[in-house]
């Protein structure tokens, strides 16, 4: 009996048979090492340490944590390894039914496996979770990642290295002078151009990607000597893992980088001119956006409250908001709510298309004319002296006629 109740309850039922089992979280996860049986502790620790009857911890293992649907997990447990003998596979799994290896205890299952593809040198990393919540139900769900682990073994891939040498020479460049800026203009005058952040930005993240490069390297490197030198066993999930958070930091670095145009277009008249317009709306924008803000999440607490315990999309309360959001592009699932709550879920539904599709909108609209018309008189009142690109063009023109 895992679960806390108050002691009146337990004297109430005492006559009844109570075998409760509470939720899981990694504080009250099971490290106990058994003699073929749950119901059998063992008093000394094992020499076997992959026996399925001994926990491994995450270090042992050589993984890392899991976020599930249900709870984050650990990464240690108790381990089966079932190799390429289907027969011998299908025997172990009937003799761990057997034993009830998989209990009301269990919270969760984890399949995990790595294929690997020699025409194209790719890994893929599958790992398949059942959940098992403490009132019985699994759920199951799955990932699937994809990636080379073997570098710098074809042309291309050299030819990658030379382009990840440069990245390297560019951001220690970057560094430099920005250092240099900072010592010569001032504190003051560095914070005061708001491109200085942006600048500080991307170089944090050029570094992080560095690091984050030769770590992935380093977890590789260890994955395939463990997968030389034992018969166990080697999961490729933390290198995965590194590979990915790489790339998201990857995909920032890149939309910051492209972002960063915005800085060397503003002498072109039009990319000044939408400039002088956000930077007129700036205040106006960001303080409707606060109150948009507010009332979204109003919207998604009660959504969460009054549709969570039936309705998926409002189970909590992230979920919540993104579903909302999604009914603000336009991608409504008008039923579910509907079946939820025959009075609310309609009123709920239209009131918040209503005031977001329609009075956010043309709120936003208004104020964006409002700084347009301004933007246009400002720019009336300035020599055009911004056109340096159209200057370019025209002494290009002027040089080699034969252009036209």
């Amino acid at each position: 009996d895992s679960c806390d109740y108050p002691e009146w309850v337990r004297r109430k039922t005492m006559t009844f048979s109570m075998n409760c089992s509470g939720e899981y979280w990694i504080g009250n996860e099971d490290s106990g090492d058994y003699n073929m049986s749950w119901r059998e502790p063992l008093t000394y620790k094992p020499k076997r340490l992959s026996d399925t009857w001994s926990h491994r911890s995450s270090w042992s293992l050589k993984t890392i944590p899991y976020e599930g649907t249900l709870a984050t997990y650990s990464g240690g447990g108790y381990t089966v390894l079932l190799d390429g003998n289907v027969s011998q596979s299908l025997s172990m799994i009937q003799d761990l039914q057997d034993s009830s290896w998989i209990d009301h205890r269990t919270r969760a299952v984890f399949v995990e496996f790595t294929t690997y593809n020699a025409n194209i040198k790719l890994f893929c990393v599958v790992m398949i979770p059942f959940e098992f919540s403490n009132l019985g139900v699994i759920y199951p769900s799955y990932q699937i990642f994809s990636t080379k682990n073997f570098t710098y073994s074809s042309p291309l891939e050299v030819f990658t290295a030379l382009c990840e040498i440069l990245f390297v020479i560019f951001a220690l460049a970057f560094f430099y002078f920005e250092i240099k800026r900072f010592y010569y203009g001032g504190r003051a005058k560095y914070f005061s151009d708001p491109w200085s952040y942006v600048e500080i930005i991307q170089i944090i993240m050029s570094f992080s990607i560095v690091g984050l490069y030769l770590k992935k390297i380093v977890s590789v490197s260890a994955k395939l000597t463990d997968l030389h030198i034992t018969e166990e066993f080697v999961s490729f999930y933390t290198s995965i893992f590194w590979d990915v958070t790489l790339n998201y930091i990857l995909a920032f670095f890149v939309a910051l980088v492209i972002l960063k145009f915005f800085k060397y277009l503003k002498f072109n008249v039009r990319m000044y001119f939408m400039s002088q317009t956000l930077s007129i709306a700036k205040k106006n924008l960001l303080g409707f956006s606060l109150m948009v803000v507010i009332i979204v999440v109003a919207f998604a607490h009660f959504a969460v409250f009054t549709f969570g315990p039936i309705v998926k999309g409002f189970s909590n309360m992230g979920q919540s908001l993104i579903t909302l959001f999604q009914l603000a592009l336009g991608d409504s699932d008008f039923y579910p709510i509907q079946q939820a709550n025959r009075y609310m879920g309609p009123a709920f539904f239209f009131l918040y298309i209503f005031l977001v599709q329609w009075t956010v909108l043309v709120m936003f609209m208004a104020i964006l004319n409002l700084a347009i018309k301004e933007a246009k008189n400002n720019m009336a009142q300035m020599k055009n002296d911004l056109e340096v690109v159209d200057y370019i063009y025209n002494r290009i023109h002027q040089i080699l006629p034969k252009c036209h």
